[in-house]
């Protein structure tokens, strides 16, 4: 089993904050940019992630390529809206 990296992302999601917003900043955190997440899986958790729709998950999820690590999971949290 690899070793997880666990994104959390908390407070409230701005309404005009996106999935693609978010990946775009864990992107740029040393952690990552170091190479440090490559060959990891990515755990997202936190409130921000939870308000987030299956679309923008799906986002955050095909994004976390980029960060170099596995395939990414996500914390139990409430169902998403479809939309």
């Amino acid at each position: 089993m690899p070793e997880t990296l666990k994104v959390a992302i908390n407070g409230q999601k701005p309404d005009n904050v996106t999935a693609k917003d978010f990946m775009l900043e864990v992107l740029r955190h040393p952690y990552v940019k170091t190479g440090k997440a490559i060959g990891k899986l990515v755990e997202y958790c936190g409130d921000a992630v939870a308000a987030l729709s299956v679309d923008e998950r799906a986002t955050m999820t095909n994004m976390t390529a980029e960060v170099g690590g596995l395939p990414a999971t996500w914390r139990r949290m409430r169902r998403p809206s479809s939309t």
